[in-house]
């Protein structure tokens, strides 16, 4: 079962969510869904880097509960549009 978006930490045990990231949207059956990256990590650089990966949405903790939530919706009305 696909998901129908993903949050991911940066920092994970096995491989690191910027990887992960890359692997899943140049992946065609994951490419398509969207991915928001949580981090402790709020440097400029590791937002751009996270973009660059092809995340679609980047949010430092604490994480404000209200812009998740308004940035899943978003997300999730993006995707069904492209479905």
């Amino acid at each position: 079962v696909k998901p129908d978006i993903i949050l991911m930490d940066i920092m994970m045990p096995v491989m690191d969510g910027f990887a992960a990231t890359k692997i899943l949207k140049t992946a065609p059956e994951t490419a398509n869904i969207p991915i928001i990256i949580l981090t402790a990590l709020d440097a400029q650089e590791e937002k751009v880097t996270g973009l660059l990966c092809g995340a679609d949405d980047f949010l430092t903790k604490p994480i404000n509960d209200i812009a998740l939530l308004t940035r899943i919706k978003s997300l999730l009305r993006l995707k069904a549009t492209v479905d």
